[in-house]
């Protein structure tokens, strides 16, 4: 959980809409888990910007 943090090179990054653009992948794990995903920190990059290549 602690590397999708902000501010983290693989942090949990949206769009304003929701769309998850980094840490789909762990977020479905921790779901799987049982966290509450909705309450994790993220950050919001605006739909112009890029998206990381994986």
């Amino acid at each position: 959980m602690a590397s999708l943090e902000p501010g983290e090179p693989g942090s949990l990054k949206v769009r304003p809409d929701g769309t998850i653009v980094d840490g789909h992948h762990r977020i479905e794990i921790l779901r799987e888990r049982g966290v509450n995903v909705d309450a994790l920190a993220r950050e919001v990059m605006p739909k112009d910007e890029p998206e990381e290549d994986h």
